[in-house]
């Protein structure tokens, strides 16, 4: 819908970064839509990065896709699993994680010749439930992109390719 032509960039930022009961929603008058972040209704919209993509490059082959994901399989040993609503949000962590795995295998198969080089998630265990509202530097926010940097730094050390066949290795 946005691309870097939009006049209001900074509103777009602000329209992308809007997540139902934390950042309100931004309503766009002269297109008639709201707007919230992707990856609240969509997981990993990878169809629209590769055909915006398309747009620019003769071949598939000419397109590269780097996935950060920010969701892992690993729960950490302290979840508060005391209260319904915590229970729900765990619950919805585990099933985002599989669907957004889901969507790349079936952009992968769908888009052959684009070449998937890196994906990164978590290795260990990040906050979850009611947890990911806190957003105090000291206990969230510094440890996760500390973790990010070891986790970016492996993928590159394992090379391209390297983590997209062992998902498919798992997911077998």
């Amino acid at each position: 819908m946005f691309n870097e032509t939009e006049v209001d960039l900074a509103l777009v930022v602000v329209s992308s970064a809007s997540m139902p009961f934390i950042f309100p929603n931004r309503f766009w008058k002269d297109r008639g839509v709201d707007c919230i972040d992707g990856g609240t209704a969509y997981n990993t919209n990878l169809v629209a990065a590769i055909e915006r993509c398309r747009e620019q490059v003769d071949d598939d082959s000419e397109i590269t896709i780097d996935i950060i994901n920010s969701d892992t399989h690993i729960l950490p040993n302290d979840l508060n699993m005391t209260n319904a609503y915590s229970n729900y949000l765990i619950f919805q962590d585990i099933k985002r994680y599989y669907h957004k795995l889901e969507d790349i295998f079936l952009i992968e198969k769908a888009y052959p010749d684009v070449n998937f080089r890196y994906y990164i998630e978590p290795s260990v265990a990040l906050p979850a439930g009611l947890k990911l509202l806190d957003f105090t530097n000291s206990t969230n926010t510094y440890s996760n992109q500390m973790q990010g940097r070891v986790d970016g730094a492996k993928a590159v050390r394992e090379g391209e390719g390297t983590i997209f066949r062992s998902l498919i290795d798992r997911a077998q």
